[in-house]
């Protein structure tokens, strides 16, 4: 089983980001927070395997997280998810640890699914989405 983070504070995006989650990959246990305090206080209580940032989040902005998050906790995967798609971000993203960055406009469940393929390739998501 994965455990997964999700670092959202709009809570009407983080929950239907993390329905398609649940959705697509029921064996993964998720854990939502709404800010990067809460989300550094998670990651001491437990070990995420992957997690999902926002950069503009109350507090410390999503770069710095993830900065400290990789810095206590390399093997963590991060993926940025944000609304700001511009090169000095996804730069910034890369430089500070995170794995991939994705941008919400993009971010369909089939993209969503394929990043997580890509990132664990062993694991693709429920047969139940890819009944003909």
């Amino acid at each position: 089983m994965r455990r997964v983070l999700v670092v959202e504070d709009n809570t009407t995006y983080r929950s239907a980001f993390c329905d398609s989650l649940r959705e697509g990959y029921p064996g993964f246990e998720i854990t939502e927070v709404s800010d990067g305090e809460a989300a550094l206080r998670e990651a001491e209580l437990c070990s995420f395997d992957l997690a999902f940032i926002d950069i503009n989040l109350p507090g410390e902005n999503g770069l710095e997280v993830t900065r400290r998050l990789k810095a206590r906790h390399a093997h963590t995967a991060v993926v940025i998810l944000t609304c700001h798609d511009l090169p000095e971000y996804r730069q910034a993203a890369i430089r500070n640890g995170a794995s991939v960055f994705l941008a919400k406009s993009s971010c369909t469940s089939d993209r969503l699914f394929a990043t997580i393929a890509q990132l664990f390739p062993a694991e693709p998501p429920s047969d139940r989405l890819h009944v003909g």
